[in-house]
């Protein structure tokens, strides 16, 4: 069991992470200044006089936009207001503490130039990702991991288990459709491959 840290805010995505990765203890964080409280703690200045200590984690899996949070930094300008890019600077604030982490988004290359970037880390898609501080850092868009699915069930299911279920002269997509799934993350693939266990 390892513990694992996932920065996701979109709550699809985090369901998926606590389905997907129920045999680990994790730890979901919505915004770039919680996941932060967790990676370096909390001084007692900041937090009411009580010092919360950094937890050790053994992983992070990011999402790639979500927003600041508390706004540290132009507060009104922008708290909880826009998402930015803050899977990549978190993937090296983590490496740096030693952290092995894997950005993973949903969208791919033609839906937002940040995404596109990912097609310019192809090293970060492959086994052993980009070494920084000697642990891996890892890219995935959403072509480089098999499509996953939430059920109103609860459950995950991925593409080719859909695809067996397929009624003969049906697509794929009209199975997803009448079941009522939402695509999703694939939060356990992203981390066998970042841990290399895939």
């Amino acid at each position: 069991m390892k513990k694992i840290l996932v920065v996701e805010d979109k709550e699809k995505h985090q369901k998926a992470a606590q389905i997907q990765l129920v045999e680990h203890d994790i730890i979901v964080m919505p915004t770039f200044d919680e996941a932060m409280d967790v990676l370096k703690g909390k001084s007692r200045f900041d937090n009411g006089g009580v010092e919360v200590p950094p937890v050790a984690v053994d992983a992070l899996l990011t999402d790639l936009f979500y927003t600041q949070g508390r706004g540290e930094c132009q507060r009104d300008r922008y708290l909880g207001k826009e998402e930015f890019a803050f899977g990549f600077p978190l993937a090296y604030i983590a490496a740096l503490r030693g952290i092995p982490t894997a950005v993973v988004t949903d969208m791919n290359h033609h839906d937002h130039p940040m995404a596109y970037t990912f097609d310019h880390l192809q090293q970060g898609r492959e086994a052993g990702g980009i070494l920084v501080n000697g642990v891996p850092v890892m890219f995935f868009d959403q072509r480089d991991l098999s499509s996953m699915f939430l059920t109103k069930e609860g459950t995950c299911v991925d593409y080719d288990t859909i695809q067996e279920e397929v009624p003969e002269g049906q697509y794929v997509s009209d199975l997803i459709k009448e079941r009522g799934m939402e695509s999703v993350k694939n939060w356990g693939l992203a981390l066998e491959r970042l841990t290399g266990e895939e």
